[in-house]
């Protein structure tokens, strides 16, 4: 009984200081790819790696493709002003060729992600390498 009150009891103090968020873990991106002529790419697969989660879509015939928001809810212990970082990279499959980019990070708290959009223009070279986000 004693433990159970006791749990209750650093339950809702853990509660009131802020110590379980519901923060956004992936950007929201939406974009086009486009081949070193210019051209759409169309049915290519991309992965979006964002704080250790990882979504995939492929671009439409126009070479567009949107990846929406994503959050959770975790637990969070603050240990400073800048104790939260996060790191979104794209990976990109088309024509038998494997292609990355980083579209950026940042330090901050734990919202530090939220309402991040990323509009993007991605440029494939012609050769397996970077691709070049704009």
């Amino acid at each position: 009984m004693k433990a159970g009150m006791m749990a209750g009891v650093i339950t809702i103090a853990l509660l009131q200081s802020g110590c379980v968020v519901h923060h956004q873990i992936q950007p929201e991106v939406a974009g086009r790819l486009v081949g070193s002529t210019g051209k759409p790419v169309q049915d290519a697969q991309l992965t979006l790696v964002s704080s250790g989660k990882s979504a995939q879509t492929h671009s439409d015939s126009d070479g567009r493709f949107t990846f929406p928001a994503a959050y959770k809810w975790t637990f969070f212990v603050p240990i400073g002003p800048v104790d939260w970082y996060f790191r979104s990279a794209l990976h990109v499959s088309a024509n038998g060729k494997d292609y990355e980019t980083d579209l950026g990070g940042a330090f901050g708290g734990p919202y530090a992600l939220e309402g991040r959009k990323f509009n993007v223009t991605c440029t494939l070279p012609d050769k397996t390498g970077e691709v070049s986000c704009l």
